[in-house]
């Protein structure tokens, strides 16, 4: 694999909320965080993504708060290059790690260090096709903020598109009782917004076409050990009263020509 790391632009010291992310993810493992390539349940994530962004080859995209990559190199395996950001320098590492230890290629794979909601000044002069973010919304400090920068970077008919838990669903509130590496001060986003307030918050920051759809069903644990149960899921994912409950929402927005800059 081919890595270009861009050199981080902003010296501004960092915010309280930013250091509280960054401690909250470099005390816990967070194992369930990283890239395991035959998860089924994190490839099925990143499927429904993928065919949502309607890019070709050739096209930028770029992924917010990737980690470790648990959903980056699946995209990755599927022929895509991306530019990945993330607040931790020692997420991105494990992100090269796993890259190298599983033997992925790709070229290149752009990495860097920063938080989203000044993404309009570290990729100031740049424009991308797509914007993808895995569950990263909730644990922002201010929703409104970060997508106002990431629409400053994002080309005119350029799709937004995001993976946020549905705070409906009760095993998120159970995960935080029975989840060591999770506390309710990282994760107490989960429940701060629905599917009207994602949409709020789209509204307010300039995008339109904006659409949430409902998906999944069985957790990793489940899913990676029986991977037939896939297609079950599906057709729980078509039953009415299920739907309400499904555990992710898939945001989708458009910075249209009509909106301006």
């Amino acid at each position: 694999m081919s890595f270009e790391s861009m050199p981080t632009k902003l010296n501004d010291e960092p915010s309280s909320w930013i250091k509280q992310q960054k401690e909250y993810y470099q005390t816990f493992p967070h194992a369930h965080l990283q890239f395991h390539p035959e998860s089924v349940y994190a490839e099925n994530i990143a499927d429904e993504v993928l065919k949502h962004t309607g890019l070709s080859a050739g096209k930028k995209l770029l992924e917010v708060g990737c980690g470790s990559g648990r959903f980056t190199l699946h995209l990755i395996r599927k022929g895509l290059s991306l530019t990945a950001l993330d607040l931790s320098a020692e997420q991105l590492d494990n992100l090269r790690q796993a890259s190298r230890q599983f033997g992925l290629k790709t070229d290149p794979l752009v990495v860097q260090t920063g938080d989203l909601s000044t993404a309009a000044e570290l990729f100031k002069g740049q424009e991308f096709d797509g914007i993808i973010g895995f569950f990263i919304l909730h644990h922002l400090e201010d929703i409104r903020s970060g997508l106002q920068s990431l629409r400053q970077i994002l080309r005119n008919g350029g799709a937004m598109i995001f993976i946020e838990p549905n705070r409906l669903n009760p095993l998120f509130l159970a995960q935080l009782f029975f989840c060591k590496d999770m506390t309710w001060r990282g994760e107490k986003g989960t429940f701060r917004h629905g599917v009207s307030g994602y949409r709020r918050c789209f509204e307010d920051s300039g995008y339109t076409e904006i659409g949430v759809e409902k998906f999944g069903f069985f957790p990793p644990q489940i899913l990676d050990k029986f991977p037939l149960m896939l297609r079950i899921e599906k057709w729980l994912e078509k039953v009415p009263f299920v739907k309400i409950f499904l555990p992710f929402l898939l945001i989708t927005a458009k910075k249209t020509l009509q909106t301006g800059a």
